[in-house]
C-alpha cells in the first residue's frame, strides 16, 4: 500500500475530498496466449490520495474548514479495452479530434481490437461499459489503410510548416512511428497521468519482444511517437506569444515547463502532454475545432483561457525519462 498527497479541484466550492483508488499496470508472461492474455487484469495497487484544492480558489480563501468538505472514496480500476466501450473512446477522440472531419469509429475499433497495448480508466463499482478515460497507440505506417490514421496524416501534413513537411511524412509513413492517442474525462485526479503513461509504457515494452509472432513484436517497436494535444492559454500567455527552444534536430518546439501543467497561463488539460512537449524534437500548431462537443468541453474547463492545439514529435528513446517527469510532476512513485 502505497500512500500520495496531491491536489485536485473537484469543483469551485469543494475543498477537501478523500480519494481511494487502486491502480495497477498490466502483467503478461513472456509466449503468454492470446486466451491468457485477454484474462489476465491489471495487477491492483492501492493508493490512498488526500485532496486539498486550496490553491486552486478565487479569490484566495482561508485554510479554515468549511461545511462543504467531504470525503468521497472511489476505485480506479485499469482494464482492457471492450467492445462497450466503443460509443466513449469515440467520445474522448472527440475531445482532440473534431468528429466531423474525423472517423472516431474506425480509431474505436482499433483500439478495441488491439487489446495487448491499450488502457481505459473506469470506477470498480461503476457500470463496466463507463470508462473515465483511455490510452492506446497505432502504428502510422502499419495501419496506413485505416481510415482514422489516413485523415489525421492528411491533416497534420496540410498544417505542417514548410521546412517540417518533408521529415513528418516521412515520419508519417514510417513502420516505427505510432500515433499515441488518448483522453480522460476533465476532473479526474491529474495523479492518474503517472500510472497511465506507466501502463502504456510497459505495454509497448512487453509488446515489442514477447507477442506470439514476429509481425505483431514488429509493429510496437515504434521510434517516434506523434501525440496531438490540447492546450489552454491565458491572456498574458496570448499577448506575449509562445517561447520557443530548439529542439536536437534543429525544429523548433514550444517550452512548456512542468509547472504550467497546473495553473499560470498555461495548462494542458492532460498532465503528461505538457511533459511530452518539453521532450519533443518536433513541434507545430494545428488549427482548433469549432464543433458544438468541443465547444462545450472548453465551456467546461474555462473561460478565461484560449484553446490551442499542437502535434508533438516524440522519440521513444525518451518515453521512460517522459514518465520519470509525469511521475515527479503528479506525485506517484512509479519511476523506470
Amino acid at each position: 500500500v502505497t500512500f500520495f498527497f496531491f491536489h485536485l479541484p473537484l469543483t469551485p466550492f469543494s475543498s477537501f475530498v478523500l480519494f481511494i483508488f487502486n491502480m495497477g499496470a498490466k502483467k503478461r508472461g513472456r509466449g503468454a496466449s492470446k486466451e491468457e492474455q485477454k484474462g489476465r487484469e491489471k495487477q491492483r495497487q492501492k493508493v490512498e490520495a488526500e485532496l486539498d484544492d486550496d490553491e486552486y480558489r478565487s479569490g484566495g480563501e482561508s485554510d479554515q474548514e468549511s461545511p462543504d468538505e467531504e470525503e468521497i472514496n472511489v476505485d480506479f480500476d485499469f482494464f482492457d479495452p471492450e467492445e462497450g466501450h466503443f460509443h466513449q473512446i469515440k467520445r474522448f477522440l472527440g475531445q482532440t479530434f473534431d468528429g466531423k472531419k474525423f472517423d472516431l469509429s474506425s480509431a474505436a475499433d482499433h483500439v478495441i481490437a488491439q487489446k495487448t497495448v491499450g488502457t481505459v480508466i473506469r470506477t470498480s463499482d461503476g457500470d463496466k461499459d463507463d470508462i473515465l478515460g483511455f490510452i492506446s497507440v497505432i502504428n502510422t505506417g502499419i495501419s496506413k489503410g485505416n481510415n482514422f490514421v489516413k485523415q489525421v496524416k492528411s491533416f497534420l501534413l496540410q498544417h505542417a510548416p514548410k521546412k517540417n513537411k518533408d521529415k513528418l511524412a516521412s515520419l508519417l509513413e514510417s513502420d516505427k512511428t505510432g500515433l499515441l492517442i488518448g483522453d480522460r474525462v476533465v476532473n479526474i485526479p491529474h495523479m492518474l497521468a503517472g500510472p497511465i503513461m506507466r501502463a502504456i509504457h510497459d505495454e509497448i515494452i512487453w509488446a515489442r519482444e514477447d507477442e506470439p509472432t514476429e509481425a505483431k513484436r514488429k509493429y510496437f517497436r515504434f521510434e517516434n511517437y506523434i501525440v496531438v494535444a490540447r492546450k489552454l492559454e491565458g491572456s498574458e500567455a496570448r499577448e506575449e506569444g509562445e517561447e520557443q527552444q530548439e529542439g536536437k534536430e534543429g525544429d523548433e518546439v514550444v517550452k512548456a515547463g512542468i509547472e504550467s501543467d497546473f495553473g499560470s497561463d498555461e495548462l494542458f488539460p492532460k498532465a503528461e502532454d505538457g511533459v511530452i512537449a518539453n521532450y519533443a524534437t518536433m513541434a507545430m500548431e494545428l488549427p482548433v475545432s469549432q464543433s458544438e462537443e468541443k465547444q462545450k468541453l472548453f465551456a467546461q474547463q474555462n473561460a478565461f483561457f484560449s484553446e490551442k492545439l499542437y502535434a508533438y514529435v516524440l522519440p521513444h528513446s525518451k518515453l521512460a525519462d517522459v514518465l520519470n517527469d509525469v511521475n515527479e510532476l503528479v506525485g506517484w512513485d512509479g519511476q523506470v
